[in-house]
């Protein structure tokens, strides 16, 4: 190598260095594609103050909710790829719209570098008190002795819960018919009035209507039981080989240094075993689970595959 590489070398890795150690230069975006006051919402906020206090930065959140999240997205892919503007989302965005949306304007690999799994939190399937079944293999035994197939609702077609229902019904091999509601209050009034046989909800919800005696858990669908409802059975406890939760993650920009990626994760991992911050969490139903970037990536890719299947299969958004 001549000397003229090596001074090229060398500056660029004594420029490298010298970003990390002056990041962050400034105000730190999130971009959130989804409204205040939801679970990535406030996963950002704390996430956020958590930064500010440590960092000593200021950091502001984003709400840009739209076009299936793609609008947030793709103004993170967009950013500068200086490590000043992240992205925190769901596996909406991230492994289902790839599949159930045509002609996405973002692509993972293409545009991002993936930081940490935030914070997970599991569906639970439920049923009305009136059912004549109390848990998930009784549902599975009544639904494959019915001539019609099964009611089931969901806050909307392609959501988790509407693709939890239906990779249930497809590993039990029963028939399921979708009630797509208008959204989450709708569709939890049409399982508690049992004008549905079951329906998948998020936890922290299942486990308060629970508690108040007004529906029935079934199995919640995390591998492990959830620290949020540790008497809840799971699903794979049953024997039914599925594990899906909706969790948030936290990504930046394809081009960003692997130095500020590595600052960022590191901080990221501090956040995440803070008690208070984890108390935090507990409140909002849902659990940290931080991770590192290559086991974030290697599990989104897991999910990619799994819910491509499932949204084929069961034709969800056709």
């Amino acid at each position: 190598m001549t000397k003229l590489a090596l001074a090229l070398v060398s500056y660029f890795v004594m420029a490298a260095v010298a970003g990390a150690a002056e990041y962050p230069a400034k105000t730190i975006r999130i971009l959130v594609p989804y409204p205040p006051g939801g679970l990535v919402d406030l996963a950002a906020r704390t996430v956020a103050g958590e930064v500010q206090k440590r960092w000593k930065q200021t950091v502001v959140i984003e709400n840009r909710p739209g076009a299936s999240g793609a609008l947030a997205v793709r103004a993170a892919a967009d950013a500068e790829a200086d490590g000043h503007t992240w992205l925190m989302t769901t596996n909406t965005e991230i492994t289902v719209n790839p599949s159930l949306l045509q002609n996405i304007s973002y692509d993972l690999d293409r545009d991002f570098n993936v930081i940490t799994m935030l914070v997970d939190s599991p569906l639970a399937v439920v049923t009305s008190l009136h059912s004549p079944f109390d848990n998930v293999q009784g549902l599975i035994a009544f639904a494959k002795k019915q001539a019609e197939p099964v009611l089931y609702a969901s806050p909307g077609t392609g959501t988790l819960n509407n693709i939890l229902s239906e990779w249930l019904a497809s590993d039990q091999k029963f028939k399921v018919q979708h009630v797509p509601y208008k959204g989450g209050a709708p569709s939890i009034t049409a399982i508690l009035a049992n004008e549905v046989r079951f329906g998948s909800l998020s936890l922290a919800v299942s486990k308060s209507l629970a508690d108040a005696g007004k529906l029935r858990m079934l199995g919640v669908s995390s591998a492990q039981r959830s620290a949020l409802a540790p008497d809840a059975p799971t699903l794979t406890e049953n024997g039914i080989s599925i594990s899906s939760t909706i969790w948030v993650g936290l990504f930046t920009q394809k081009n960003v240094p692997t130095e500020l990626n590595g600052k960022i994760h590191s901080l990221m991992m501090e956040i995440l075993k803070d008690d208070e911050v984890r108390r935090q969490f507990s409140t909002q139903g849902v659990e940290p689970r931080p991770m590192s970037s290559r086991d974030f990536y290697n599990q989104i890719k897991t999910e990619e595959r799994q819910l491509k299947e499932v949204i084929h299969t069961a034709r969800i958004g056709q």
